[in-house]
């Protein structure tokens, strides 16, 4: 797959250069994180803030994040399968090589692994039961959810 961006500056004449002025970067990373998306297959967002969000104008764009929502981000898995912690730490990484001006992506991924690397210790914590087991304590009161397959 190809994908070229081509960012132009406001005073082509074609663009409203009150709302071009200081967005710059972070408007261009807006735009490719959004159409990279498309690429792999994303449709427009509408359930969260979301990269994956549509803008019908600057304003409207300029406050889309850079980060997909739960939701697209699973899709985005889906379709070209990666592990979620790896690919945020790789991210950090690569924010922070680039110093000050990626440096709230690089702590955002950095707090997003800790949060990730929380909830996983205690999701490991938690012991499985047998169906036989729920079952030998089923009352009358507390059903066990039963699926015919």
């Amino acid at each position: 797959r190809l994908t070229l961006f081509f960012f132009f500056q406001a005073e082509d004449g074609i663009r409203d250069p009150l709302w071009s002025r200081g967005l710059g970067d972070v408007y261009k990373r807006q735009v490719m994180s959004h159409e990279l998306g498309h690429m792999f297959g994303l449709k427009h967002c509408v359930f969260y803030s979301c990269a994956m969000n549509g803008s019908n104008h600057m304003e409207e764009a300029s406050t889309r994040p850079l980060y997909e929502c739960p939701v697209c981000l699973r899709k985005l898995q889906l379709a070209i399968g990666f592990n979620i912690v790896e690919r945020y730490k790789a991210l950090q990484i690569v924010c922070s090589s680039f110093g000050n001006s990626f440096g709230e992506d690089a702590k955002w991924y950095q707090l997003r692994v800790a949060d990730i690397e929380k909830s996983l210790s205690k999701i490991k914590k938690v012991k499985t039961v047998s169906y036989t087991h729920l079952r030998a304590h089923e009352t009358s009161l507390h059903l066990v959810c039963r699926l015919l397959l």
